[in-house]
This record gives C-alpha cells, structure tokens and sequence, in this order.
C-alpha cells in the first residue's frame, strides 16, 4: 500500500500519510495489548486484521499479528527519507502498553527503527531517542 501510495520522488505528496499510518499503527498496538481495551476500541482494527468474531468478543486481539502486520509497516515507513523526520517526533511521546515491550518480537521492530533514527544524520531526528524533553517528566 505504502509503495502504491508514495512516489519515487524525494519527499512524498500526500502529507498526512504517515500521520495517518502512525495513528492506525499506535491504535493497533494499545488494542493488543492493553487489558482495559473495551469493544468499541477493537471493532475496527480486528476488522482489518481479519479477526474473528470470538477474537472480537473475548476482548482479545491475536498479539502476534497485530505485532507483525503493524511492524513491518512502520519498518517500511522508516525506510522513507522524509518520513523518518517526521516518524520520529510523532514516536517520541508516545508511552506503549508495559505489555508491548516484554513482547520480544515488538521490541526487535522497535529496535530496528531505533536504528533507523541513530543513523539518521539530522539532529531533529537523533534527538527524538533521548529519553526526556527538558520541562517534561519522562
């Protein structure tokens, strides 16, 4: 989708793209893997993972799809130039689900966009994987 979508030229067209594919990516994380996630939260995203209807009502979406699908999508994404500038300060204040983080293939996808960001030549970008924001708690 995201290759049929961008073209080959430097900076990509359709500016609220990524911000649009970072919104569904975050939504599908925290609905996998947050407990207190009600139905209404994961009607849409088990609808486009193809989810059954006993996935929908035991409140429950399949982690390792979830994780797949929307891993390698934001690992496409970061491959982008351009997006990898606007990727990260869109990933930095986001807090994931304490679960998101003890799930090893989650945090191998992350590990490779955080590399993506350290090699990033830019300053904006490198200084998006500090931990802390000076006047904000982390």
């Amino acid at each position: 989708f995201a290759s049929d979508q961008r073209p080959e030229v430097r900076e990509c067209l359709f500016p609220r793209v990524l911000p649009n594919l970072m919104a569904v990516f975050l939504a599908a994380i925290w609905s996998a893997f947050d407990t207190k996630c009600s139905y209404r939260r994961n009607s849409s995203v088990n609808l486009l993972l193809g989810s059954n209807r006993t996935e929908i009502t035991n409140n429950k979406l399949p982690k390792e799809k979830v994780t797949s699908c929307f891993m390698k999508m934001i690992e496409l994404c970061a491959t982008h130039e351009d997006w990898v500038k606007e990727m990260a300060p869109l990933l930095h204040p986001i807090p994931f689900p304490e679960e998101a983080l003890k799930f090893p293939p989650f945090v191998m996808g992350m590990v490779n966009v955080l590399k993506r960001f350290a090699s990033d030549q830019r300053p904006e970008v490198r200084e998006c994987l500090f931990p802390m924001r000076e006047g904000k708690e982390s």
